[in-house]
């Protein structure tokens, strides 16, 4: 007789969505959970207002007094009946003579405030120190070698004696005939 397969076919359950329902569930508890926990923080940082560095804001006292321009010309000056005052650099500028005034040549008829200029100034003079700083490393280094060279000459030339000596010692001794060559 054959058998067939009627008794090893089981059927099988299909599982419930309990399973999926509590992952969903844990999941969304986690969130909220960490919602609650980031809340404040978030909060605090969107109303949070743009700050600004100390160093970057000028604080003054308007009073009233001559009006001082800001410019950014080209540098020369046209003498003609409507004289023109340029300047090559940005900056404030204070003018020293009025229309019409005279003026001698040399004067100065304008002083010109510029942060950029005032700025590449120091960096000049900050370049000048430590040209000079290693200038006068560089006269010591050449002052060491100098002196070490000196010493070195000074040896050999003791040396260069002492030899001298020497063979001045062995001619007298072989022409004595203690020494036999």
């Amino acid at each position: 007789m054959i058998r067939d397969t009627s008794a090893t076919d089981k059927p099988v359950q299909r599982r419930s969505g309990s399973r999926r329902v509590w992952i969903v569930t844990g999941l969304g508890l986690l969130l909220l959970g960490g919602g609650a926990v980031l809340y404040p923080s978030a909060s605090r940082w969107v109303s949070a207002k743009r700050s600004v560095d100390e160093s970057r804001v000028r604080i003054a006292q308007v009073v009233r007094g001559d009006l001082e321009r800001d410019l950014g010309v080209q540098g020369r000056i046209v003498a003609a009946f409507h004289p023109t005052l340029y300047s090559p650099e940005v900056g404030i500028v204070r003018l020293l003579v009025d229309a019409g005034d005279r003026i001698r040549k040399g004067q100065e008829l304008a002083v010109v405030d510029s942060p950029s200029l005032d700025s590449r100034l120091k960096q000049e003079e900050s370049s000048l120190v430590s040209a000079r700083a290693e200038l006068d490393r560089r006269k010591i280094q050449s002052r060491q070698t100098e002196l070490q060279n000196q010493q070195d000459i000074d040896l050999l030339d003791v040396q260069l004696q002492s030899a001298a000596r020497a063979r001045v010692r062995a001619e007298k001794t072989r022409e004595m005939g203690l020494i036999d060559m």
